[in-house]
């Protein structure tokens, strides 16, 4: 048989196995597909059941013109997708049931509860149908329960059937690439077998041949078109034998000459432009002779032009280094010796032109048996430019050394400032203050009968100001001391805190409903003291805006985010428009009323404070009537700003 003849067969073959595989797995994945639009039909007959069932709870509980549309129209959204999706379902689950039998349930539970609605409307405007009327409702509960019920026994039949057919897809996936690799497998041991056997043959003879060995054949007793190979190579030995040069040999050694000559001059091409590229040149010096030996681009760098070039030495070089680093070259020069003979020196050099260059030199020193230098051979690079970015660098530096001295006495200015600043409202403000609220206090004690109602009025406005004025003050004097003051680095465990100061507000709060989750293990490095303020400012902030929310959540947690942890503290309280985020650290900028959540707008900024006197960022995000998310990072241990 010819080896197109067992092609073919095979080809035939291994088309009929994997088309067989294929028709195996579209049927397994059309089963999967339409078990997977069940799913899905059932979910959406989940979420429909469940809207319908809170519409009429809220129509059962509120009985108005409004929840009632509202349940009116699920009701209808409802029987249009049983009746839409009924011819798919009832060819999906015709062997199934029980599945069948919870779908005409559920038909039935619709019908029946849209019919109670429809007389419970009736009943509702017949004052003498109350115990009817009460009556429906509890049908029309039962029946929306028992609805539940039935898609819920639905999705967990569906849900069955869909992992059913992923497993018979993933089962016919894994017997279709079971197959293929079989097939190719059977393929490659057939190819083996046949063709490269045989080549290898070939090639070994041929190898072999090629060193010489023009005496052997291949023999080959195959009836195919390798057979017919073999038997041509054998021919050709036989006419190889007799020619005693071979030419193609000659060729190739020709060939392969050209290509290293080519090789060897791109190469010194290459390093020519290197050297060039780099500002540098090559260079060979004989002691004997004092002759120099460069490449062509040492001319630019040394200022030589025409025959100052081949009539420059090595003491004339010397001779122009300058003097101050003259005696440097001669001890790095002295230095060498055996086991010593590679070298790294800089020196000023006056160039032909008159200009100077600063030029730096690594070379290696050949010495002869007895230990005499024989030759230098390096290369050397003008680094006049390199030398004098470092020298403006280094000015660079020292001035911005200046300013940093500066910038720090203006800083500490500022802070000697700022702590008048506290004294004087810690001292000079509160005195007038209490004044002013204790002679209005006394003369609401001592001639309040004597006033009238806008009298007793504004005495209470200068007594709710005068307390304002105080907040404010402690405000001002928090924000104040988070950037003064020693910043410690110990270790703080923040789910701790947080369980502490979550505990002492319920304490003061017993009657209020409000769950707390705190994830455990959340340690940072920082400042026990303003990390607690931190925590304490985040957590009344939680904890006041979600006290109008009736299931009050606080959360503490950690997240991964840009290669680090941030630290959360989460409620679903009030929230706030991501409008006015810039406004939430500002001193005294408030986003709420104050008859809404009262305060003074001082807790945030002296977070952001805090945070930022770590290295820290923090940062919010938010919405309305959606609760917030404060979220903070702290430096690596690392790290440590200033505590000033």
């Amino acid at each position: 048989m010819s080896l197109r003849t067992a092609s073919r067969l095979v080809a035939l073959v291994s088309g009929l196995v994997f088309l067989t595989l294929c028709g195996l797995f579209v049927v397994a994945h059309r089963g999967k597909v339409q078990t997977q639009r069940d799913l899905a039909i059932t979910e959406s007959l989940s979420r429909q059941t469940t809207q319908l069932r809170t519409a009429l709870f809220g129509y059962l509980l509120h009985p108005e013109t409004e929840p009632r549309n509202q349940v009116g129209t699920q009701f209808k959204v409802l029987l249009r997708l049983l009746e839409r999706e009924r011819p798919a379902i009832d060819a999906s689950i015709r062997n199934d049931d029980e599945t069948r039998h919870a779908w005409e349930r559920v038909r039935r539970l619709v019908d029946e509860g849209q019919a109670l609605f429809a007389d419970l409307g009736e009943a509702r405007t017949d004052p003498r149908l109350a115990v009817r009327d009460a009556r429906t409702n509890d049908l029309l509960l039962v029946a929306s329960h028992s609805l539940i019920l039935f898609v819920n026994q639905i999705r967990y039949r569906t849900g069955e059937r869909f992992l059913r057919a992923s497993a018979r897809e993933n089962l016919t996936m894994g017997a279709l690439l079971a197959g293929m690799a079989g097939l190719v497998l059977g393929l490659f041991l057939m190819f083996e077998r046949s063709i490269l056997a045989p080549v290898r043959g070939l090639h070994a003879v041929a190898v072999r041949v090629s060193a010489g060995e023009t005496d052997l054949r291949i023999a080959s007793a195959r009836r195919d078109e390798l057979g017919e190979l073999a038997g041509a190579f054998d021919r050709m030995l036989d006419r190889l034998q007799a020619t005693t040069v071979s030419r193609d040999r000659l060729e190739a050694e020709i060939v392969e000459r050209a290509q290293a000559q080519r090789v060897q001059r791109e190469s010194e091409e290459w390093l020519q432009l290197a050297i060039e590229v780099s500002n540098s040149f090559a260079f060979e010096w004989d002691p004997a002779s004092d002759q120099v030996r460069r490449s062509a681009s040492s001319a630019l760098i040394l200022g030589l032009t025409g025959a100052a070039v081949e009539r420059d030495t090595g003491q004339g070089v010397f001779q122009r280094v300058v003097p101050e680093d003259r005696a440097r070259v001669v001890a790095t020069l002295q230095g060498l010796g055996p086991g010593r003979d590679h070298y790294r020196t800089q020196y000023r050099l006056i160039r032909g032109d008159g200009a100077s260059v600063v030029l730096e030199e690594m070379g290696i020193a050949f010495f002869d048996a007895s230990g005499r230098l024989q030759r230098l051979v390096g290369a050397t690079t003008d680094i006049t430019e390199r030398c004098r970015v470092e020298a403006e660098i280094q000015r660079l530096n020292a001035g911005l050394e200046e300013r940093v001295q500066q910038r720090t006495a203006q800083l500490q200015s500022a802070n000697q400032e700022l702590e008048s600043f506290a004294y004087a409202v810690s001292h000079d403000l509160r005195a007038p203050l209490r004044a002013l609220s204790g002679f209005s206090q006394a003369l609401v004690e001592d001639y309040g009968g004597r006033l009238d109602g806008e009298a007793l009025l504004f005495l209470d406005q200068i007594q709710g100001a005068s307390r304002r004025m105080g907040e404010l003050i402690d405000g001002i004097l928090t924000l104040s001391r988070s950037t003064r003051g020693e910043l410690r680095r110990d270790p703080v465990d923040l789910s701790e805190l947080a369980r502490r100061l979550l505990a002492e507000r319920a304490k003061a709060e017993p009657g209020r409903a409000l769950a707390s989750e705190v994830q455990p293990g959340l340690c940072v490095l920082g400042d026990p003291a303003m990390l607690e303020a931190v925590m304490a400012n985040l957590i009344d902030n939680a904890w006041k805006y979600s006290a109008k929310t009736p299931a009050a959540l606080i959360r503490v947690s950690m997240q991964e985010r840009d290669g680090g942890p941030w630290y959360c503290v989460t409620d679903n309280g009030a929230g706030f428009d991501m409008a006015y985020n810039e406004r939430l650290f500002q001193p005294f900028q408030r986003l709420h009323r104050q008859d809404e959540f009262p305060g003074i707008g001082i807790g945030l900024a002296t977070v952001q404070r805090i945070i930022h006197r770590h290295g820290g960022i923090i940062e919010a995000t938010g919405t309305p009537g959606g609760g917030a998310t404060f979220r903070f990072t702290l430096p690596a241990i690392s790290a440590h700003p200033e505590s000033a």
